[in-house]
């Protein structure tokens, strides 16, 4: 039996839906155009928008730099410096992208999502997630 102290949030598709919005201002605000996915923890698709002008293949980078987020619970940047770091069998694991642009949502202290932004570079990307994440 649970703890009446135990609380797991996860985030809502009303709050997905606003963290998105702010991302495309962000990104229109930069002359971006980008894919953003918004996972739940458990790197499951919550909301989701790609620019007219982003290219194909960033929605699935956007999704893969979320999910990569939400399982390891930190940056999918630091995904990369893992690979980079040797740490090569971690190419291994299913579904998950050593590529900057991904990070963990935290809400009250708690990892509730991630979001995964694609269609810049890796800095511009991460730019971008940075100012969803920074919203909460």
């Amino acid at each position: 039996m649970l703890s009446p102290s135990y609380h797991v949030s996860h985030i809502t598709i009303a709050a997905a839906n606003e963290l998105l919005n702010i991302g495309l201002a962000a990104a229109r605000q930069q002359d971006m155009a980008v894919s953003i996915a918004i996972v739940d923890r458990a790197g499951l698709l919550v909301a989701f928008a790609r620019m007219d002008q982003a290219a194909i293949v960033s929605i699935n980078v956007a999704q893969g730099k979320a999910r990569t987020a939400a399982s390891i619970e930190d940056s999918s940047e630091r995904f990369e410096q893992m690979i980079n770091q040797g740490q090569t069998a971690m190419l291994t694991v299913p579904d998950l992208l050593p590529l900057k642009g991904g990070l963990p949502l935290l809400f009250e202290g708690q990892i509730i999502g991630a979001v995964g932004v694609s269609g810049s570079s890796g800095e511009n990307d991460l730019q971008v997630a940075r100012s969803i994440a920074n919203a909460l």
